[in-house]
């Protein structure tokens, strides 16, 4: 399937780059299409971590990226990746998860973001429809995540074909009694 970054990256540059010092990123099911070296070129300091369920994937993304010490893969649910005690992230990027067909999968997953982001850290979510979007906001209601001001994010035109079609971006608060 199509998959144009333009959305994604033009969002994490308006939204995002210049604005926040961001160390670790965590890629959450990248596939093979997710702008992993664009996200890096934008966050020259961070060093990414992508975490897909597909071993063939995680496979072929660790050949294409051996070179890359600031690029680890590992082969994970991303629920697993979400709650190991030492990783925090700066930025958690999710693009196009395919929350339709697995609701309760994503749904336990997005619950677990605000505590594998460090404190006023960005989670980026790129959407297929409608429905997820309100999967999304349900799970993440609750939570000291808040949406960040601003959606959509970038002025560049939704495509007739691609999957970046909606994009949030949250913050975590400094403290989760705010």
């Amino acid at each position: 399937m199509f998959s144009d970054p333009t959305r994604l990256l033009d969002a994490l540059t308006n939204a995002i780059v210049e604005r926040t010092a961001i160390d670790r990123i965590l890629n959450l099911g990248p596939g093979l299409e997710d702008p992993i070296e664009e996200v890096l070129a934008l966050f020259p300091s961070a060093a990414l971590r992508a975490v897909d369920q597909d071993v063939d994937v995680c496979r072929r993304l660790q050949d294409q990226f051996r070179a890359n010490n600031r690029v680890r893969i590992s082969h994970a649910e991303a629920s697993d990746a979400l709650t190991e005690a030492d990783a925090t992230y700066d930025l958690i990027i999710l693009r196009h998860p395919n929350i339709s067909e697995n609701k309760t999968s994503w749904f336990g997953a997005l619950r677990l973001v605000p505590q594998a982001l460090k404190a006023e850290g960005h989670f980026v979510v790129t959407l297929y429809d409608l429905a997820e979007l309100d999967l999304l906001q349900e799970a993440t209601a609750h939570s000291p995540l808040r949406e960040k001001p601003g959606a959509p994010y970038t002025q560049v035109p939704i495509a007739l074909r691609g999957q970046d079609r909606y994009i949030q971006i949250y913050v975590t608060l400094k403290d989760a009694d705010e």
